[in-house]
This record gives C-alpha cells, structure tokens and sequence, in this order.
C-alpha cells in the first residue's frame, strides 16, 4: 500500500478485530489486504500491551451470549457502587464484588444476569428525561415564563378556577333569561 492507513480504516480493523473476527474475515469485509490488517494488529499490540487480553475478552463474552455493551454497561455499574461505597479498591476478600452486585440485583427485584440490561434502560429513560426536560425549558422561554409566574399562577389557581366556575354559571343565567324573555314575546304577542 505504502501511503499512511486512513484512521476510519485502523478504526475499522481495531473494532472487527476485537469483535473476534478472523484477519482473512476484515481484510474482505473492509476490501484492504490481508498484510495491512496484520500491520495494523501488530501496531495495536505494540502501543498497548493488553490489546490482545482486549480481544479475548470480546471474544469470550460473544462467546457467552453477551456483547461489549452489555460488559460496560457492567463495569459502569461497578463504578457507580464504588462511588456510593458498596465497592472497595482495598477489599481483597474472594467474590466481594459479585455479592455487592447480588445484594444490588436484590434490593433493585432484578435478576443478577438482567441487571446490566436495567441499568441500561435507566440510563436510556435518563436520557429520555433530561431531553424532556429540555423541551419544556424550551416551551417556558418561548412564553416568557419564569419560575415565579409560574409560582404566582399557583398561587392563584383557586381564584382562576372559581372565575371560571361563576363564568358558566354566568352564562347558563344569561341562557335561562333569553329563554324566559323570548316566552314573554311569544305570550305578548298572544
């Protein structure tokens, strides 16, 4: 090839790679040569030594049933309890980590192997929240409302359903007076 390898491509091969995908298998599926995957293994396995261990991480969850995201979606949880205290660095006692997550997977009424998946999906209705929540601060600053016209809105909430109220009211006497002035026209007119 002799140019410089695009980064798309070297992303490419890494991603493929650690998939567990064979070098014949990328060099196809990208149309590149077989020598250029291997140059881009081997730069990989030289700038990070634990490139390979990566791989066979990747490879033994896919083998499981289980994908990337799935395992970070593991990890992530195990940084969220690390931070809350449930987890420890120091702890060296054998299996800590699985009870905390049993004890988690309890406390939650999920499953230890759905659990990945449940923070997952609380992760997804946070996103889902925070976009909501920023299209009705969006509404607000198109109307110009503030947190005090909404406060002073409250406040005066009874007053504006009871307006409402004596409107209706209002109004079903100014139907029932109509009525009783055309009657009077009709007798009058007798």
């Amino acid at each position: 090839m002799g140019g410089k390898i695009p980064s798309s491509i070297k992303v490419g091969v890494i991603r493929k790679w650690l998939e567990g995908k064979s070098r014949d298998h990328i060099a196809e599926e990208i149309q590149i040569g077989f020598g250029t995957v291997s140059g881009i293994i081997k730069e990989c396995r030289d700038n990070d030594p634990e490139f390979d261990l990566l791989r066979a991480l990747a490879v033994k969850l896919r083998d499981q049933g289980y994908d990337v995201q799935t395992f970070a979606h593991s990890v992530r949880l195990r940084e969220v309890l690390k931070q809350k205290g449930g987890l420890s660095d120091t702890t060296k006692e054998e299996g800590h980590e699985e009870q905390v997550l049993s004890w988690t997977a309890e406390i939650l009424g999920v499953p230890l192997d759905k659990l990945p998946g449940y923070v997952k999906n609380l992760e997804r209705d946070v996103h889902r929240l925070t976009r909501e929540i920023d299209q009705k601060k969006s509404v607000f600053q198109d109307y110009g409302a503030t947190i005090n016209s909404l406060e002073e809105f409250r406040r005066n909430r009874p007053l504006f359903e009871k307006f409402q109220k004596v409107t209706q009211e209002l109004e079903k006497v100014k139907q029932q007076r109509d009525l009783c002035e055309r009657k009077d026209v009709e007798r009058g007119g007798k």
